[in-house]
């Protein structure tokens, strides 16, 4: 079997992240600022405040205090239940962008068969344009991304990283930043064909 980006029954946590975008968000806003900590990269790549509040981890296991993960799913438990048993899920949390900061256009690393989701669940204006609050969208973090957020409230999303067990190959994902892009952002996932 190959990667279909367009096929859901290949990624059947979809369903169950944007089923649960509300939950997330209340926990999500009621989290304290000592449950978030700054991204590793956080200062090479953002102007600004970029911060993330883990409630899972596989992958980067050596970049964040471990202890921190078992607060954070206590502070969460509905989000935590929710996600827990989610096959394939190898990296969770919250992420945060402060009012006015940015990501600057950047790639990361990740393996052939993992891929990221981010949940909407609080975005500004121009993002919604595109992208529904409550709705997920798939992202290849090898390609260039970068996002910003010149509105008054805090920028959230859930981020989750799934080991699909194909690979995604390069260019499968449309791109996440469409100012990055000449073609138009491809988001809403609900559009696309239900299994």
């Amino acid at each position: 079997m190959s990667f279909d980006p367009a096929d859901r029954a290949q990624l059947p946590f979809l369903d169950a992240l944007e089923g649960l975008a509300h939950v997330f968000l209340e926990e999500a806003l009621a989290l304290p600022d000592a449950a978030f900590l700054p991204l590793p990269d956080a200062a090479a790549n953002t102007q600004g405040r970029w911060e993330v509040c883990l409630l899972k981890l596989d992958l980067y296991a050596d970049d964040f205090p471990q202890a921190l993960l078992q607060d954070n799913r206590v502070r969460c438990p509905q989000t935590w239940a929710a996600i827990a048993g989610l096959a394939g899920l190898t990296v969770a949390g919250f992420m945060r962008l402060a009012p006015g900061s940015e990501i600057k256009p950047h790639r990361d690393r990740r393996e052939d068969d993992v891929i990221r989701v981010h949940v909407g669940l609080q975005l500004p204006e121009h993002e919604r344009s595109y992208w529904p609050e409550g709705t997920a969208r798939l992202m290849d973090i090898r390609q260039l991304h970068a996002a910003r957020n010149p509105s008054a409230q805090d920028r959230l999303t859930l981020c989750c990283d799934f080991r699909l067990g194909v690979p995604v190959p390069e260019g499968a994902i449309p791109p996440w930043s469409p100012e990055l892009s000449p073609e138009p952002p491809r988001s809403d996932l609900s559009t696309l064909a239900k299994a």
